[in-house]
């Protein structure tokens, strides 16, 4: 208002709605918003008004008082009505408060729509914003109220050498600018267009300062300039290197596991199984729970640094109701149980992990509370039963040493709670409570469990008997069952995916190569083809040309249809030993079907150019076009698809890439197709939007009856030039936007590129951090600084350099720096088998251990 003084009251309409609001914050404030004070919450009016009285209510008067709506009925001019509300502007010292309060509802609402990441960059964009808004409006401010030699001159005389005068010599405003609407939309975008690349360092040359003031001006905005671009390079490369510390350490320490399981030529077997845990990890654990090793996901907050009492009662929540479940402790009182609840100890079993071995002597009840584990044979095939989650097992080891009856595989990722037989007696006794009771409870369990096995063999011999009625109407069923297997086409079609097309196999490795080959080719054609196909082009590209496009269509709704009817063949699994894949018996297009991805894939799957072409009376071909840009919806999978590819190099072929060279690659294929993207919506909008001037006719590429005057790649290629130019931070200046639109495209791009070129910042210093904190370097720094200990310790020469050999000999075998916190965060069995087979050799020197 102070830099544009509007004069129509429908401007002031929404400040007077909003001081309505403040106006009922300052009550609630005063009467009702309790407060916290020295931990406790208060909330006794006297209370709150007093603390009001003494710490906001003068604030408030200043803030909220409504000067700017008398000066405005008493006929004031805007200067004066502005001037009124500017101490209203005095609320953005609250705004930190604000933020704080609201934190937690924008962290859900972050976690379930953009994620932490991308909600951090856009709120790190919108103070960018607002400082550039700022700056845009003390920009146009200096021109309005330059010295002139009285008020009531002419405008070609107040804008007299002046950015604004410059710009109406340049054609960018109207020859007689004034103070209307349609103005000052246009002075501001200018102004705009100004302010965001000098903050965000970027020379664009088409608006400069005229005058000392300006110039002075655009100094200082510069010098500040250097302090946003380093915020946000700052931002973005925390958010790429390290914004999520628990995530980016967990991932960091999965790319040491698997350079280490590389070098050490880890059979296939063993990396799948090892790599399959990780990822259940990473998932388990997700984004804002700390990466502990060797405890279960879901204890984390227990085992967070929280009092003692906070500490027992977040236990006791997570665990108590898995002891109600057991019937074996229903006759133990409820302080019982909640000591118990204290005393289970968490643990995490990867796929293929034996938490129980049959024959061994027990010691501990299992209670599980996540995944699913199967009671197997003494042969290690034979599978009896399969308990999901809730279910426990072992309950015998609590009273008394027997060996294990069988043994318990975990058929995927798993989380249990183990209750050890020395815990239950301790707090049995400190209670009084008699162990003779449990030993009831768990007699009569057994018993009945007994009665219904014994029962099912009786029935199962009944079955085997010839002529018995059991056996006819099981065969009847069995014989339903399998003519019905026999003709299902559906069936036998989803078992086909389910054994060529699943997590793992090669075909689907190939399958996902091939989306993304199709989603790279179909981003880099559609918004060319949308934007620089000319008029006399367009008959030859529709359909001729196109046959790569009616494929990839072809190929993705066979995909759609394929990733709906899929479904996860269990048993086939077990039959292969494929045991990572296991997740359960459900069908794999379930879960797609309840995903977000079925959505995208459905929008980006419909023919919205046939839709046209039904309901439009003239088709133009160029719409066409444009109308199957809904394809550039699948970009969002490209990510999940390079995953995929590299997950299957990684485990088949050896070929390992980091997450630091990932990330390094997906920004700089951001870069070039960001460039390709922006260099089609520059052309595109000269051509389906332009006017009279556009930039293509001022730079002499185009005319106002040609589109394109030279060769359509010259065409392509000036676009680029432009887009890169801004972006890369080189701005030569000789193309600039000359329409309002044009104008604001141009501000995206100066944004685009500042997050780009900190994306660059940031991948290549997790690039840096990851040589630095493994490799030949981390280990000679690790040497380093032993050496420099042992020289502070004063010990002898022939004493360090022996400590030295050591330390080198050890990093010649194991080829890292520190081998026993890469394998912290796998399972126990998973150590076990890993170093097995990296030590194999030394074992094998011992003839103790050649007889085991």
């Amino acid at each position: 208002h102070l830099a544009f003084l509007p004069r129509e009251a429908h401007v002031y309409a929404l400040d007077w709605c909003f001081d309505v609001a403040f106006l009922a914050d300052a009550f609630l404030r005063a009467t009702a918003f309790g407060f916290v004070e020295d931990g406790k919450l208060v909330a006794d009016g006297p209370d709150i008004w007093r603390r009001y009285r003494r710490h906001s209510l003068m604030f408030d008067v200043v803030t909220c008082a409504p000067l700017d709506l008398v000066f405005y009925g008493s006929g004031v001019g805007p200067l004066g009505v502005a001037l009124a509300r500017f101490p209203k502007a005095l609320r953005v010292i609250r705004l930190g408060a604000a933020a704080r309060v609201a934190r937690p509802v924008v962290d859900v609402v972050e976690a379930h729509t953009l994620g932490n990441r991308l909600g951090t960059l856009l709120r790190l964009l919108g103070t960018v914003i607002l400082i550039a808004h700022w700056a845009a409006l003390l920009f146009f401010a200096l021109a309005r109220y330059k010295r002139v030699h009285g008020m009531d001159v002419s405008l070609e005389k107040r804008w007299r050498c002046t950015w604004v005068r410059a710009q109406i010599w340049e054609e960018h405003l109207r020859p007689k600018t004034g103070f209307g609407p349609r103005d000052r939309a246009a002075q501001y975008l200018r102004a705009l267009n100004w302010a965001l690349p000098t903050l965000v360092v970027i020379v664009i040359g088409d608006v400069v300062p005229a005058t000392c003031a300006e110039t002075l001006y655009v100094f200082l905005c510069i010098a500040a300039g250097m302090s946003v671009n380093a915020m946000i390079i700052g931002k973005v490369a925390a958010a790429i290197a390290n914004s999520e510390a628990a995530s980016t350490e967990l991932a960091a320490r999965a790319d040491r596991l698997e350079k280490y399981m590389q070098q050490h030529r880890v059979p296939l077997h063993l990396r799948r199984r090892v790599n399959a845990f990780v990822d259940a990890l990473q998932k388990a654990k997700g984004d804002s729970s700390a990466a502990i090793a060797n405890t279960a996901p879901s204890d984390a907050l227990a085992a967070s640094p929280l009092p003692h009492t906070l500490r027992a009662r977040v236990c006791v929540a997570v665990r108590l109701p898995v002891l109600k479940r057991c019937p074996i402790f229903e006759s133990c009182p409820e302080a019982i149980k909640r000591a118990l609840a204290l005393h289970l100890t968490p643990e995490t079993y990867a796929a293929g992990d034996l938490v129980v071995q049959y024959g061994d002597h027990g010691d501990a009840m299992h209670f599980l509370t996540r995944g699913t584990v199967e009671v197997v044979g003494e042969d290690g095939r034979t599978i009896y039963a399969t308990l999901d989650a809730g279910s426990f097992f072992g309950e015998g080891a609590l009273f008394s040493n027997v060996r294990r009856a069988a043994s318990i595989r975990c058929a995927c990722f798993s989380e249990c709670l183990a209750l050890s037989r020395a815990d239950l007696q301790h707090r049995l006794r400190a209670f009084g409570f008699p162990q003779r009771r449990l030993l009831d409870e768990f007699t009569t369990i057994r018993r009945r469990n007994a009665d219904v096995n014994a029962a099912i063999s009786r029935n199962l011999k009944e079955a085997e008997r010839a002529g018995s009625r059991l056996r006819r109407v099981l065969g009847d069923v069995s014989l339903r069952l399998s003519t019905k297997r026999q003709t299902s086409f559906v069936q036998r079609f989803r078992s086909f995916l389910g054994q060529r097309l699943a997590r793992g196999t090669a075909g689907r490795a190939l399958w996902d190569a091939l989306s993304a080959v199709a989603v790279l080719y179909e981003a880099l054609v559609l918004p060319y083809r949308a934007a620089f196909t000319l008029p006399d082009a367009l008959a030859r590209v529709v359909p001729g040309a196109m046959g790569p496009d009616y494929a990839c269509d072809a190929f993705f709704l066979l995909s759609l249809i394929c990733r709906c009817a899929m479904k996860d063949d269990a048993e086939e699994r077990q039959s292969r030993g494929n045991l990572t894949e296991v997740l359960d018996a459900h069908c794999v297009g379930a879960r797609y079907r309840r995903s977000r991805w079925l959505w995208l894939d459905v929008l980006a799957a419909l023919p919205l150019e046939l839709f046209y072409v039904v309901v439009a009376t003239n088709v133009e071909r160029n719409v066409v076009l444009a109308c199957r840009l809904n394809r550039l919806l699948r970009v969002g999978r490209l990510s999940g698809f390079v995953d995929a590819v590299l997950r299957h190099l990684a485990l088949r072929r050896g070929v390992r890439v980091s997450k630091a060279e990932k990330a390094l690659a997906a920004v700089y294929l951001a870069y070039l197709y960001v460039n390709h993207w922006y260099a089609c919506a520059w052309f595109a909008i000269h051509r389906y939007f332009g006017g009279d001037k556009t930039w293509a006719t001022v730079d002499g590429i185009a005319a106002l009856d040609d589109i394109c005057r030279i060769d359509v790649a010259d065409c392509y290629a000036r676009s680029v030039h432009l887009v890169i130019t801004t972006i890369s931070s080189v701005g030569y200046g000789d193309i600039w936007p000359q329409t309002p639109l044009e104008t604001g495209w141009q501000i995206v791009v100066v944004v685009t590129g500042a997050c780009l070129f900190a994306s660059l910042i940031g991948a290549y210093t997790l690039i840096l951090e990851a040589h630095d904190t493994e490799g030949a370097s981390a280990f000679r720094a690790k040497l380093r600084r032993y050496d420099a200990h042992m020289h502070r310790s004063k010990l002898p020469k022939e004493l360090r350099e022996s400590v030295l050999r050591h330390h080198e000999h050890r990093y010649a075998l194991t080829r890292c720096v520190d081998e026993a916190s890469i394998t912290s965060d796998l399972t126990a069995p998973l150590r076990m088998d890993l170093a097995l087979y990296v030590h194999r050799a030394a074992f094998a020197k011992i003839r103790v251990f050649s007889a085991l």
